[in-house]
């Protein structure tokens, strides 16, 4: 076993840990522990005798958390995403459950490449009143494309699909509670 890797890691999850008492001290407690994160991918990692040789780089790809260690990634959703995927987690300042978070991470994703330079936003996870059960549960959101055109809204149902998500078209169709134009999107669980 690298004792040295060993005691960078522990120093990196001191670190870490210090940075996690700074943000429950402002008042968002929803966040991930990274100790407890960070364990479990160790465990996950380890053999009997000897650390695998990727072993570093991976666990400290998954501590890719926005605005930690001056990053603005998603890795942190898809490790949280695996290993605890019913966490409610806060993404974009929107709370919703760990895999909803890295399967929109993955739509921003394609909408991205499909209608580039458009801003994408969130207009409502768990907060709010809603005629489906899935939004109080983490498991829906409803978001907005700039610009979008009810043509091109076909496109991103498309899209929404392709990224483990089940369309309910709003800009074109109504709900009981619609609010404008948007996307509705629920987790589809395998």
């Amino acid at each position: 076993m690298n004792f040295e890797a060993v005691g960078n890691i522990q120093n990196i999850m001191t670190r870490m840990n210090q940075i996690q008492t700074r943000i429950d001290n402002i008042g968002t407690k929803e966040l991930p522990n990274f100790e407890s994160v960070f364990q479990n991918a160790l465990q996950a990692r380890m053999s009997t005798t000897a650390m695998r040789p990727n072993f570093l780089p991976t666990s400290l790809s998954m501590l890719n958390y926005p605005g930690m260690m001056g990053t603005s990634g998603t890795g942190w959703i898809s490790e949280l995403a695996r290993s605890n995927p019913t966490q409610i987690v806060e993404y974009k300042d929107f709370k919703m459950q760990a895999q909803t978070a890295e399967r929109y991470a993955n739509l921003e994703e394609l909408i991205a490449a499909r209608f580039p330079g458009r801003k994408v936003e969130i207009t409502s996870t768990m907060e709010g009143r809603h005629s489906d059960p899935n939004h109080p549960a983490g498991k829906a959101l409803d978001f907005v494309v700039e610009g979008l055109t009810q043509s091109e809204s076909r496109e991103l149902e498309v899209l929404c699909s392709q990224a483990g998500l089940k369309p309910y078209n709003e800009y074109i169709n109504d709900s009981t509670y619609k609010t404008g134009d948007h996307m509705h999107v629920d987790l589809i669980e395998a």
